[in-house]
């Protein structure tokens, strides 16, 4: 049996991430939430890619989806959308401090062009006000994995409030903060044409 294909959820901040790890880990494949946190190099990425039944719910991904996608086109794409305002606010309400506007901003662009990727690939569009709704987490989910989600799982997982450990995360990225410059400096930069060859 070959392996399945990789997904990922990725997209903007405070947008339930840490839910949807949860949401799409099944008993033979956890969904990590927020690997790239420890990343430092494109070597993790390959890494990432390369591991049976990879798949991850991680907002910092929005940098990375054209290597993602031409080193596994075969990947599968949920892009989480919302306004970086309702994000930062999110944010501030939570006590997490986020870069200036201008880069919450930037990452809105970059997620609105990974939904204009080629038809070809496996991206879909999950806006942030849509995640209450049982069809559309029914979508996501069959999306990602391929079947529908077991009977009661979207019921059983709505109830739980599912938060990441914020302090922790926040200093595991503080501490690999250069190793993070080094990855993002060394991003592909040969397919930026996407989105014009619909």
């Amino acid at each position: 049996m070959s392996a399945p294909s990789p997904f990922i959820v990725c997209g903007m901040p405070r947008c339930r991430t840490a839910w949807m790890a949860e949401f799409l880990s099944t008993p033979g494949r956890r969904c990590p939430h927020e690997p790239t946190v420890g990343w430092s190099s494109m070597t993790d990425l390959w890494r990432f890619l390369e591991a049976p039944g990879a798949c991850a719910s991680d907002a910092s991904l929005t940098w990375l989806w054209r290597d993602i996608l031409a080193f596994r086109p075969d990947t599968r794409i949920v892009v989480m959308l919302r306004h970086p305002a309702d994000v930062r606010q999110s944010a501030i309400r939570a006590g997490i401090p986020l870069p200036e506007q201008d880069g919450l901003v930037a990452m809105f662009g970059e997620a609105r062009r990974l939904l204009e990727a080629p038809s070809r690939f496996h991206v879909v569009s999950a806006p942030f006000a849509s995640l209450d709704g049982f069809s559309n987490l029914r979508s996501i989910y069959s999306h990602c994995l391929g079947v529908d989600p077991p009977f009661g799982h979207i019921r059983a997982l709505s109830a739980r409030n599912i938060q990441a450990d914020i302090p922790a995360k926040l200093a595991e990225g503080m501490a690999n903060l250069a190793g993070w410059e080094r990855l993002m400096a060394r991003r592909s930069v040969a397919t930026t044409g996407w989105g014009n060859d619909r």
